[in-house]
């Protein structure tokens, strides 16, 4: 992500081990990241899915 330089708006990216969630965003332009909270799966009754599931479908959005 912090090898495109040339990147004028920010680059968003996901780190996932399969259950936990940690999402990046990578501004060039302030030369800053910013990370999400870690979200979970592994919770019973967990609202942190729903949040993790939305995300992704947004995300997938912007690839199609």
């Amino acid at each position: 992500m912090m090898a495109n330089t040339e990147q004028k708006s920010p680059i968003f990216g996901l780190v996932t081990n399969g259950e936990d969630y940690i999402f990046i965003k990578v501004s060039h332009q302030d030369k800053q990241y910013d990370l999400s909270d870690k979200l979970t799966l592994a919770k019973r009754n967990n609202q942190e899915f729903y949040q993790v599931f939305q995300i992704i479908k947004n995300i997938k959005q912007f690839l199609l």
